[in-house]
């Protein structure tokens, strides 16, 4: 005679089993994911860190003496950041060479090439300043057009003297609104000419409202209609020879066609009246702008990109007779 048996030992063990599968799938799935997380962050560290290594290449850049062939002394380091500036600089890296198949991409720019914005303005009286050779708000107002075109802000001139009637501005990002549609900062990856960005255009770092010639920004030349060339490191080694050999105050008049026409292509008289009184007629820097991606190799086709901006100061060493360049603000992008 069959009797019956209790069956509640197989379902207990079958759930058991059941169980230990889903809790060592998740674990698996957790694991996986965890890899790849590892991965990711892995190589955002090294993109960060190649972003950092483009500023370090960039101060090294500009605080290198120059001395030139049969020449004692070197050159002004005024002049000598002409060879690196305004054009994007590649550094390629390989896993047989540095360890990882990366990039980095380096942008270097003065800031007395651009419009300081607080240097137009007097704060005390509250308006724009205006001398015998100069108005600075009809000099703002030429701008309404293109920055309009370029940014999307209409009535620029009437928007800034809003904003300086209040105090000094800390940031050029100060300048964008609600209509703001343009790029900010420059697009090393861009492939069009005639970008416009926003603080390659305007400034805040430079001593006074004068602008340095050798080094006008690529936006400012594309507003004034200047096609500036992408010279040559041995066509940028001329320039700075040339310049190098000049003593005293520069007469722009008289020397613009042999040192700059090369790099505008616009002849002096073709240079805006507003711009012509605003040339500095002695080089000098002290502050630039550099832009740095640092970029590696994801896998699958894939670029890890990390995108650095800082502003660097110049600070003399009297003692070493040495010029460096110290980070004073700095922005991931």
């Amino acid at each position: 005679m069959k009797t019956k048996q209790p069956g509640f030992v197989l379902v207990m063990a079958l759930f058991v089993i059941a169980l230990g599968s889903i809790f060592v799938t998740s674990l698996l799935q957790r694991a996986v994911s965890y890899d790849r997380l590892h991965r990711v962050l892995l190589k955002q560290q090294q993109a960060r860190m190649l972003a950092l290594n483009g500023i370090e290449i960039a101060r090294a850049q500009l605080s290198n003496p120059l001395t030139l062939e049969k020449e004692k002394n070197p050159v002004d380091q005024n002049i000598v950041p002409f060879l690196y500036v305004d054009q994007v600089q590649t550094f390629s890296l390989t896993t047989d060479k540095e360890g990882l198949n990366g990039e980095i991409k380096l942008f270097i720019t003065s800031e007395e090439g651009k419009i300081n914005l607080n240097k137009l303005y007097n704060f005390e009286e509250k308006k724009y300043l205006v001398d015998k050779d100069n108005d600075a708000q009809k000099n703002i107002a030429l701008l309404n057009e293109p920055i309009h075109k370029n940014f999307g802000i209409e009535n620029f001139d009437q928007i800034l003297n809003q904003l300086l009637q209040k105090k000094p501005l800390e940031d050029v990002t100060q300048l964008i609104n609600k209509t703001f549609k343009g790029t900010l900062f420059k697009d090393l990856d861009a492939v069009e000419k005639g970008q416009v960005a926003l603080t390659d255009l305007f400034t805040l770092a430079s001593p006074n409202n004068q602008l340095q010639p050798l080094y006008l920004s690529n936006s400012l030349s594309n507003i004034l209609q200047l096609e500036k060339q992408e010279l040559s490191k041995e066509k940028r080694l001329e320039i700075v020879k040339k310049m190098g050999a000049l003593k005293g105050q520069i007469q722009w008049q008289q020397q613009w066609k042999e040192l700059l026409a090369p790099l505008y292509k616009k002849e002096y008289t073709g240079i805006p009246d507003v711009i012509k009184k605003s040339l500095a007629s002695k080089i000098e820097t002290t502050a630039f702008l550099v832009i740095s991606y640092g970029k590696v190799d994801g896998g699958h086709s894939t670029q890890v990109v990390q995108k650095v901006c800082a502003y660097l100061e110049k600070v003399n060493i009297p003692e070493t007779k040495t010029i460096l360049y110290t980070v004073k603000r700095l922005y991931w992008l």
